[in-house]
């Protein structure tokens, strides 16, 4: 088998549906596996994944275990040559896992490799590339000064990096086993560092692969927002204890400020705002279909088949049937101005996430 896809999911079962779809579309080419961990779901999440009979293995924790160990079981279940690391709130290409078989196969002393990653308005996420998290440069992250946090490498170039991130990670089987796996002190955050850091002290190079781009709906996957301050700055903390050169004095201080910072944090920052509803007097169905289940809910929704037939900031529905996956993030990454919503292939429900500033919106049509 070439690729075992390990997808760990809680409580975001519709935008999970159309990660699932989206690589399923990648499999025409190449033989794959999704294997998905769920960390005790309670949104439906289990009873839909139990449909599926072929192409996907279901492992059902009782308990919330954390990314790093539940993405380690399911390295314990993979049969793929290679593994992609993917969360629950993506879209891939179809394309995409062949291209990285591809050029893993083609080059020698490859470590992790991984691609550009947008939101659900085509905004560039630049954690899709980072330098190596020294002590000076995680200080100054905690503080919004991200000079050095991130990589300097364009956008859409290739080439190598230190850190990729844990949201799509693509690397051989055998080497994931030999790095350690990831380290499972880290609850959610971190252990991509960690992982990024060792494959360099091995030896080997991490890739980052910008003419391919993904979809990642930030922030689906954690709605707890206290949680998410305690899990990032905690992971810091870990990553310094686990990696950083300091002294046992300095990380004593570090952790200390660091806990500081997750209180203010969790107090001065106010959680992600609901996306706004939509302009039901502005919006469009991109395809070349008529849907009554859209019609129903969308009186006045008109089908076009290009984007350049309307005005900016008009509200656009894609359909996955008319549209590849990789179309639909072409088409994102290219018209900003917009504002997209994302039609599950079965006409049951949209999903709209615009930023990690907004909590997405799910809107069911049955």
């Amino acid at each position: 088998m070439d690729v075992s896809v390990i997808i760990v999911s809680y409580n975001c079962k519709n935008f999970l549906e159309i990660c699932i779809d989206s690589v399923l579309s990648s499999f025409s080419n190449i033989s794959g596996e999704i294997i998905i961990i769920d960390n005790n779901s309670t949104d439906g999440t289990k009873k839909f994944l139990r449909k599926f009979k072929h192409n996907i293995i279901l492992i059902e924790n009782n308990t919330n275990l954390g990314f790093a160990r539940a993405n380690n079981i399911g390295f314990a279940n993979a049969r793929g040559k290679f593994l992609l690391f993917l969360n629950p709130d993506t879209i891939i290409g179809e394309n995409l896992i062949e291209n990285y078989i591809k050029f893993y196969s083609s080059k020698k002393n490859v470590g992790l490799l991984s691609c550009r990653m947008v939101d659900g308005r085509g905004e560039f996420l630049p954690e899709s590339k980072r330098n190596t998290p020294t002590q000076s440069i995680a200080l100054k992250k905690i503080f919004n000064l991200n000079t050095g946090y991130y990589s300097e490498l364009d956008t859409y170039e290739f080439g190598k990096v230190d850190v990729l991130c844990g949201a799509n990670i693509f690397v051989e089987k055998n080497k994931f086993n030999e790095l350690g796996k990831f380290n499972e002190k880290y609850f959610m955050y971190g252990e991509d560092i960690e992982l990024s850091v060792k494959s360099k002290l091995k030896g080997y190079d991490n890739y980052y692969f910008g003419k391919n781009s993904i979809i990642h709906f930030k922030g689906e996957s954690n709605d707890d927002y206290f949680r998410h301050i305690k899990n990032f700055y905690g992971a810091i903390s870990i990553y310094q204890k686990n990696m950083g050169s300091s002294t046992h004095l300095l990380n004593m201080l570090t952790n200390v400020f660091l806990k500081l910072v997750i209180l203010f944090k969790s107090i001065s920052i106010p959680k992600k705002s609901m996306a706004k509803n939509i302009d039901f007097e502005n919006i469009f169905l991109f395809s070349d279909k008529h849907y009554q289940t859209i019609s129903d809910r969308f009186p006045k929704v008109k089908s076009i088949i290009k984007i350049e037939e309307i005005k900016k900031g008009s509200y656009v529905i894609l359909d996955p049937n008319f549209l590849s996956y990789q179309e639909i993030i072409d088409l994102i990454q290219n018209n900003k101005s917009q504002i997209f919503y994302f039609l599950s292939k079965d006409l049951s429900f949209l999903i709209n996430s615009p930023s990690k500033q907004f909590q997405g919106n799910i809107i069911n049509l049955t």
